[in-house]
């Protein structure tokens, strides 16, 4: 029986790499087939087809809705230094989505949203952060808040190098 079995999934796996060709009948159609066609079928040629790869979501359904629910807005600025660098960091480590504004450029809005200019400053949903970066605060804000301590998916994100933007950023880049 197991010798069946091993056979029956070693056709199946032969199958799964199969070549396909590609002809065009008299009466112009095009056809695809895994079999070879006869001699006699004329302009019969090998198909170069793409994978058959489908696009996923790249983020897990509960932190979607967690981000959807609580967006993450990070405020910095270039001459933050350390703590900004750390904070982008913390957020990249738990593979969370959030927002980078830069607060160089948007001083009125800081202005009126914390009545300081100090940075960073990070705002989870309705919960504002204006204390600067201390971790621990950090990490207890975004776990009330729903986020998972590790998103397993962000190892398959491309990170892009720490940069301010004004534009949503997974992974320090693209936000939801």
């Amino acid at each position: 029986m197991r010798l069946f079995v091993t056979f029956l999934l070693a056709g199946w796996a032969g199958l799964a790499g199969a070549q396909l060709y590609k002809w065009t009948d008299s009466e112009g159609r095009v056809h695809y087939s895994d079999l070879p066609q006869l001699p006699s079928t004329l302009g019969v040629k090998k198909a170069n087809l793409p994978a058959n790869i489908i696009e996923s979501d790249k983020m897990p359904f509960e932190l979607r809705a967690t981000a959807l629910k609580n967006p993450i807005t990070l405020w910095t600025f270039s001459e933050c230094g350390d703590p900004c660098q750390k904070a982008q960091a913390l957020l990249d480590k738990r593979g969370l989505p959030y927002m980078i504004k830069d607060g160089a450029t948007s001083t009125a809005e800081l202005q009126k949203l914390t009545g300081d200019t100090k940075m960073p400053i990070m705002v989870v949903g309705n919960k504002l952060l204006k204390s600067g970066y201390v971790e621990v605060t950090w990490n207890r804000v975004l776990d009330e808040a729903g986020y998972p301590k590790l998103n397993p998916l962000a190892k398959f994100h491309k990170k892009t190098a720490p940069a301010l933007a004004t534009k949503p950023s997974q992974q320090g880049s693209a936000k939801p």
